[in-house]
């Protein structure tokens, strides 16, 4: 049994990744198996999106387009709020000049400095996973509304017709 705050960096580390890993995937299974709520978050998003794409019922590839794209950007935002860029270049650096370290001694067939650069890249694993971690967390948050929205567009695919030759001026009429 371990103390309160003598536990092993790298399980922790781990275990802080699974939280919100965990999360996500119960969530999902959640909205697979019920389907009434996902036809609430679908309409919940056709309230949002439909008077901001008023052509999404012409034109569905534009809208779907459009959708994709500003998830990309809304997700890249939030994202970028939850993540330190200069904690990220850190840890890319020294990862960079440990790892290099670690080929220059595999060349020269330095057991001893091996040994050392590996024990030091696990002991930066920790740090690695807290930042992924960091970087998931948002995902726990986007992926409600991006689920609300693809299931939008399967409702709308599910309505949409496509329309070719003449009899398509008397569908579009009655």
């Amino acid at each position: 049994m371990t103390s309160a705050g003598g536990g092993d960096p790298q399980t922790e580390s781990m275990s802080s990744m699974m939280v919100p890993m965990l999360f996500l995937m119960v969530m999902m299974v959640v909205l697979m198996l019920n389907p009434g709520l996902r036809i609430l978050l679908a309409d919940g998003a056709g309230y949002a999106i439909e008077p901001l794409l008023p052509f999404h019922t012409v034109y569905f590839v534009p809208t779907v387009f459009i959708v994709g794209s500003s998830i990309m950007i809304v997700n890249t935002i939030i994202r970028s709020l939850f993540t330190d860029p200069l904690t990220q270049a850190h840890i890319s650096h020294r990862q960079k000049q440990i790892g290099k370290q670690l080929r220059e001694a595999q060349t020269a067939r330095d057991t001893a400095r091996i040994e050392k650069m590996q024990k030091m890249q696990m002991s930066m694993q920790p740090e690695q996973m807290a930042m992924q971690a960091a970087m998931m967390r948002p995902m726990m948050f986007t992926m409600v509304f991006i689920i609300a929205i693809f299931s939008w567009m399967a409702s709308e695919v599910e309505s949409f017709r496509v329309c070719l030759g003449p009899q398509c001026g008397r569908l579009m009429k009655g």
